[in-house]
Formats: C-alpha cells, structure tokens, sequence
C-alpha cells in the first residue's frame, strides 16, 4: 500500500470544476434521450438492446473525455457535436410530428432537441474557458465530423441488418 487515500467517484467529480460536472451530468440525460424509445413494450425485438448501447457509447466517451483533462477542449467539444447533431435529427422529427397530430412524438422530439441545445450551450462554453495544443477551429471541426461518421456507420450496419431480416 502506498498510503495515499483512495479518490472516490464523488470526490474526483467534486474536484472538477461546476460547469463540467454540469455538463457530464447534463451529457448522461441526454444520453438517456435517444434510447428510450427502444425500450418501449411494444417496439421490442431482439437486438434493439445492443443498438440502445451503440447510441448511448458517444455520450459516454464524451464523459470520459470530460473527467479524463476537464481543463482541455476535447470533451467539451464532443459533447457540443453530439448535442449538434441530435438537434438537427429532433427538428425535422418535431415537424413531421405536429403536421400528423401525434403530439406524444413531437413532446419527445421537442425534449430531445430542448436537452441537446442546452449540451451545446454548456459545451461551447466549457469549450472557450478550456485549453488545447491543437487549433480549436481543428478541436471543434473534429469534434463534429466523428459523431457524424460514427453515427453513420451505426445507421447502416441498422439498415442493413434489417434489410436483412
């Protein structure tokens, strides 16, 4: 034993600074958001769980990424460009649920867009207090464009197993 107390999960997050236990906190529910629909009764088949956990990896890494150097740009960044892109995907779900009349959907869709823009709005400004040796116009590009491809993937390997099917 070296003597040294052992760090609990509780103190390393009380160590970080509020806006990013914030924003981890806020990156965790929004996590949440986009599988709950795949654990619906009435949508259940196999292999949904996995996709479930697929959609939820990103968010997680971004956590890591945020409890891992909370004084870098790169955790922030991702969460801001997952937040992105979810809000992008919410948008035209909000639409298309209010022309049909099915307000379940667009309450859904709204929560979603609503909860990813407040990742964004926490993200970049985490984003600007942080420091990087890389550019943050790189920081940031990057930050948007792997989501985007992991994401994708994600989709079509989902189509194409469905196709399949």
């Amino acid at each position: 034993m070296t003597g040294s107390p052992q760090l609990t999960l509780k103190s390393e997050l009380q160590q970080l600074p509020r806006a990013v236990r914030r924003l981890i906190a806020l990156d965790l529910v929004c996590g949440i958001f986009p599988v709950t629909p795949v654990f619906r009764l009435e949508t259940r088949r196999p292999g949904f769980e996995l996709l479930a956990i697929v959609l939820f990896l990103p968010y997680l890494v971004a956590c890591w990424r945020l409890l891992r150097s909370p004084e870098a740009k790169e955790g922030p960044a991702l969460a801001a460009g997952i937040g992105v892109i979810f809000v992008l995907l919410a948008s035209p779900g909000c639409a298309v649920s209010l022309v049909e009349h099915n307000y379940l959907h667009m309450a859904y869709f709204a929560g979603l867009g609503l909860t990813h823009g407040l990742v964004i709005g926490l993200g970049v400004a985490a984003f600007r207090q942080g420091t990087s040796k890389k550019p943050a116009w790189r920081v940031a590009v990057r930050s948007f464009i792997d989501p985007v491809i992991y994401y994708g993937i994600v989709f079509f390997i989902a189509v194409g197993a469905l196709m399949h099917r």
